[in-house]
């Protein structure tokens, strides 16, 4: 697949992701007795109970795409649902103030954000760029199986648990299910990496004063290695 229509899937596949852990997320917070909030939580809130059902699935070796896709229209129907009890505007500037500070912080935010994510897209997105003895030969392997067995569980010689507890590979079932095995980094990679951005440069969005340190946060995500 050519690098244009590798990454306008993977864009799509994160928005729909993006969605539907929304959805999930709206749901948690209404079983916990829990206020709206801000979106970047919710979405780790829905994303949290994503993986769990998704661990449901696997104990009852039904993680088909089939059932995966129903996860996922489950959570989009739930936010279709909130954005029309809400409305859409209250969804994503529900808890953002009107001052101008505010408003010049979540534009330099929004770009930052954006721009990150869009390069790690690039730079990810595509089978040459891959790890050959870490994501092929590990990772990747684990959702390919999941999918087509519809369980992670194996012989009691894999290395599941040792090199990965399974949450990982459920968030590229989602993916690995239809998309190219391109796509399949868009979960961790793109996905979760834009929402720590997003849960790290939206803590000033009820502090327009302390958005520099905020910003200083979002670059602390990218600059600092994960190991």
């Amino acid at each position: 697949m050519s690098p244009v229509l590798t990454i306008i899937f993977g864009t799509i596949g994160v928005m729909v992701m993006g969605c539907a852990l929304f959805g999930w997320g709206r749901v948690v917070r209404r079983v916990a007795g829990c206020p709206m909030g801000d979106w970047p939580v919710t979405l780790a809130l829905g994303l949290g109970s994503l993986i769990f059902f998704g661990g449901i699935l696997n104990l009852c070796h039904l993680a088909f795409p089939r059932a995966l896709d129903l996860l996922l229209l489950t959570g989009l129907a739930l936010a279709a649902k909130a954005w029309r009890d809400l409305g859409g505007r209250q969804i994503m500037i529900d808890s953002w103030p009107e001052e101008r500070a505010a408003r010049r912080y979540r534009l330099v935010f929004y770009i930052l954000m954006l721009g990150l994510m869009g390069f790690t897209a690039t730079a990810l997105l595509f089978s040459k760029n891959f790890n050959n003895g870490d994501d092929f030969g590990k990772y990747l392997a684990h959702a390919v199986r999941m999918v087509q067995t519809g369980t992670l569980r194996g012989s009691p010689l894999n290395a599941l648990g040792s090199e990965t507890l399974g949450g990982q590979a459920v968030l590229h079932g989602f993916f690995v299910g239809h998309l190219p095995i391109d796509s399949i980094n868009g979960a961790d990679a793109v996905l979760c990496f834009g929402l720590c951005l997003a849960m790290a440069g939206g803590l000033a969005w009820r502090r327009p004063a302390t958005g520099m340190a905020a910003l200083a946060g979002l670059l602390v995500v990218v600059l600092i290695h994960p190991e």
